[in-house]
């Protein structure tokens, strides 16, 4: 089956062709720095490193201790609460592997174990599932588990063009990365998605358009 990008997904775009350059920079700074951890984190979930690269710059600029004031850290910029979530679905649908385990367990120990006997989200007969900043903030698990949240986003925003072709559509990953991943998007069409994102939030708009606008991460990495 043919796997279909489309970056650019428009022509609209959020940064010059210069600014383009000096990001591919950052981009060889971060692979250089972190590029065993990214390696290890596409290997386990099949997210291709250069779209684990892309968030990173999105997201932190390649910065491990970035933190943001809705509580986001790491190089991924997730929540732990994000964390307890991506975690949880992944083991309920079985997509956790038992290497992601071993990654993950060296980091949250009896936490992971626990986040594994939840039957839903908050649910406390699980016993002590919360986690905190300094649990997930680690890049090896920011990255791994940030590819993990990929992963399901991306598997749940793919279109199917044909019996043998089939379209990722980015601006719906990147939308719900951003926005939770519970938001529900409305749009249909990349521009329906992209006007949506932008009345949410301009933070969100932007992001779609680093990502996929022309000079975008996904351009300039192709």
């Amino acid at each position: 089956m043919t796997l279909i990008s489309r970056a650019p997904m428009t022509a609209e775009m959020y940064y010059t062709a210069s600014q383009a350059v000096g990001n591919m920079d950052i981009v060889r700074t971060i692979r250089n720095q972190y590029g065993t951890f990214i390696q290890q984190a596409s290997q386990l979930t099949n997210v291709p490193s250069a779209v684990i690269e892309a968030f990173c710059f999105i997201e932190s600029a390649g910065n491990p201790s970035a933190k943001s004031s809705a509580g986001a850290v790491g190089l991924m910029q997730l929540t732990p609460d994000t964390c307890v979530t991506t975690i949880h679905l992944d083991n309920k649908d079985n997509r956790v592997s038992d290497e992601q385990l071993d990654v993950l367990g060296g980091y949250l120990g009896t936490k992971l174990v626990n986040i594994r006997k939840l039957r839903y989200l908050g649910d406390e007969k699980a016993g002590n599932t919360k986690l905190v900043a300094s649990d997930v903030i680690n890049p090896e698990i920011n990255l791994l588990i940030g590819a993990m949240l990929l992963g399901r986003l991306i598997d749940e925003s793919t279109d199917f063009l044909s019996l043998t072709e089939r379209l990722i559509r980015w601006d719906k990953v990147v939308f719900r990365y951003n926005a939770g991943y519970f938001y529900k998007i409305k749009a249909k069409t990349f521009a329906g998605v992209l006007s949506e994102a932008k009345a949410k939030a301009t933070e969100t708009g932007n992001y779609i358009l680093k990502l996929v606008g022309k000079n975008g991460l996904l351009d300039s990495l192709s």
